[in-house]
């Protein structure tokens, strides 16, 4: 995608009928905007009109439902996905990213909840400073409600993010209603007898995940959870 048309703002009006468009045309639009929110700078995103519209999207009840809302996640899923800096504006472009992320990981369609998982574990484990801003007890109760599904690959996304609250060890930025620390949190929202279950998953990935936590974060003194000699690599990466 040239710089030209990056720079310009040709590509406004299809920002504007993204709201109104629907099949074919709608599915255009919005990967045009995914391709710009992968390929802009910080400062052309700022910039634009772009972020403010998918918040839009995403925060308005009109698109319960709605395929809108899921692209719209999408094109915020590109940005969890890109610098710092580009992360960064994710946050500040919207006050309440924290309760709207939240509210759709909690009451979300399966798909919305697995696209917001995705933005979340992102920003999370490549921006650690985020994690006071974008988590709170429901972000928690939600991400531990993923850890139930009969689908090991957000299961794994869940226990990422999971992960990745637990270490930091902190509490909310802004607490509602004196919220605790992220541990205290998450033994509130059952995580730890989930990941009990977890480390008999017949999923590899799943199982060792699972000890990880449990060992690392939850019982470092439980003699009962053995690390095994051979536990794979778990680095963490931005997934789309």
């Amino acid at each position: 995608m040239g710089n030209a048309v990056i720079s310009s703002d040709k590509w406004h009006p299809v920002l504007d009928r993204c709201l109104t468009i629907s099949g074919e045309e709608e599915e255009e639009a919005f990967q045009l905007l995914e391709n710009l929110a992968s390929f802009m700078l910080p400062y052309e995103i700022s910039a634009s009109p772009l972020l403010q519209q998918m918040w839009y999207i995403i925060d308005n009840t009109k698109y319960d439902g709605n395929d809108k809302r899921l692209k719209a996640l999408s094109v915020l899923t590109e940005l969890s996905m890109g610098s710092a800096d580009k992360m960064q504006l994710l946050i500040d472009s919207n006050k309440n990213a924290r309760q709207v992320l939240a509210l759709l990981l909690c009451r979300g369609k399966f798909d919305v909840r697995q696209q917001v998982l995705v933005i979340l574990r992102n920003m999370l484990i490549n921006l650690p400073s985020s994690i006071p801003f974008l988590v709170e007890r429901q972000t928690v109760i939600g991400v531990s409600d993923l850890l139930t599904v009969m689908h090991p690959d957000t299961v794994i996304l869940a226990l990422e993010a999971m992960k990745a609250i637990l270490e930091n060890g902190g509490s909310p930025m802004t607490p509602e209603n004196n919220e605790p620390s992220f541990s205290l949190l998450a033994e509130e929202a059952s995580v730890h007898s989930r990941l009990d279950f977890l480390v008999s998953s017949p999923n590899e990935h799943v199982a060792l995940l699972a000890m990880e936590i449990l060992h690392e974060y939850i019982d470092p003194n439980d003699d009962d959870i053995i690390l095994p000699d051979d536990l794979i690599d778990l680095t963490l990466h931005p997934l789309s």
